[in-house]
């Protein structure tokens, strides 16, 4: 459905008029498919206004910069493959329709090399509680050892998603999602088909989560999720650092059972959660959670700051359901 496709390497770069206004694409459905197995692609410079659906689609590609771009507006569109649910994404980088999942990963050989989307400006405002609007999506991407991918997903400033401002999963390489501003908005999409979270990294890949500020309104799902959805994908060795995260869901909430400013969730072993701050109200600040079969083992959680911060049960900042978990508090105090 894309307005243009991109087949081979090309450099698209906007150019701002005697007024410092930019190169604007108004409307359109999807106006930027890329699909350019082996080659390079770079966007840059570009407003959208409102598109349809969303704005840069990307299924193959070897190395790519998606930079400097303006996001004003998504209009979701129904999705056979979300339960017929609106989806409204600013930046989807995916080799599948669907979530993947090992009976159905993609072709994840089919994006590889450096993937940059860098101080970009996504105000996905549009979606209702009925739609799943996103920022970022990056959804079964890179196999190693020579089709591998370095995500590096830096400087964005997203806001207004109803289900989540960066969405990772399934990764072949490393990922570094950092200093990114997120301000989720009161709207939280359809229910039982998402969970809202600011930042979700998911499945195998080597995962840094760093330097991030992310507001949430809402009161069901986390600031920061690390999950491991499968036993075949577990998620090992993510370090989550120095994020600062503010849980401002209203006075009246009634948080979900999967609020957490950060969490830890499903197959997951030996991942880090080091030198954040947290404040505001939420269930937990900290939390470890079992799902399915899957149980999380040898987390820590080291030198986070919770002054500040008003857990649902009071006096509880950290729910432990995995194995193995060391907590490091702050200065000796209990936070």
């Amino acid at each position: 459905m894309a307005s243009v496709l991109v087949s081979k390497e090309v450099v698209i770069a906007g150019a701002h008029d005697r007024r410092g206004e930019m190169t604007s694409i108004d409307g359109g459905t999807w106006p930027f498919a890329v699909e350019a197995l082996g080659s390079h692609v770079t966007i840059q410079g570009l407003r959208f206004v409102r598109p349809n659906g969303g704005a840069i689609e990307v299924n193959m590609v070897r190395g790519l910069v998606i930079a400097d771009c303006r996001f004003e507006g998504i209009e979701p569109i129904s999705s056979q493959d979300m339960a017929g649910a609106g989806v409204g994404i600013g930046i989807g980088i995916s080799t599948t329709r669907k979530p993947p999942t090992p009976a159905q990963p993609g072709q994840p050989e089919d994006v590889s090399g450096s993937i940059s989307v860098i101080n970009n400006y996504i105000d996905a405002v549009g979606g209702t509680a009925g739609d799943l609007t996103v920022g970022v999506l990056v959804f079964s991407v890179g196999k190693p050892p020579d089709k591998a991918v370095d995500l590096y997903v830096s400087g964005n400033r997203i806001s207004n998603v109803t289900e989540r401002a960066v969405n990772v999963r399934q990764l072949g390489g490393r990922a570094y999602i950092e200093r990114n501003v997120i301000t989720t908005g009161s709207i939280v999409g359809a229910a039982g088909v998402a969970a809202p979270d600011g930042i979700l990294v998911f499945g195998t890949g080597s995962y840094l989560v760093a330097h991030n500020s992310i507001q949430s309104d809402w009161a069901t799902g986390a600031g920061i999720r690390v999950h491991g959805g499968f036993a075949g994908w577990p998620v090992t060795g993510a370090v989550v650092l120095d994020n600062d995260v503010n849980m401002v869901a209203p006075a009246s909430a009634v948080f979900g059972a999967n609020s957490a400013a950060i969490e830890i969730r499903g197959f997951a072993q030996g991942n880090v959660v080091i030198d954040n701050r947290i404040r505001g109200r939420a269930r937990a600040a900290l939390a470890v959670a079992t799902r399915d079969a899957g149980i999380p083992g040898n987390s820590q959680f080291v030198s986070n700051d919770l002054e500040g911060f008003q857990p649902l049960p009071a006096g509880v900042s950290v729910q432990d359901a995995g194995t193995g978990t060391v907590i490091v508090k702050l200065g000796g105090k209990d936070k």
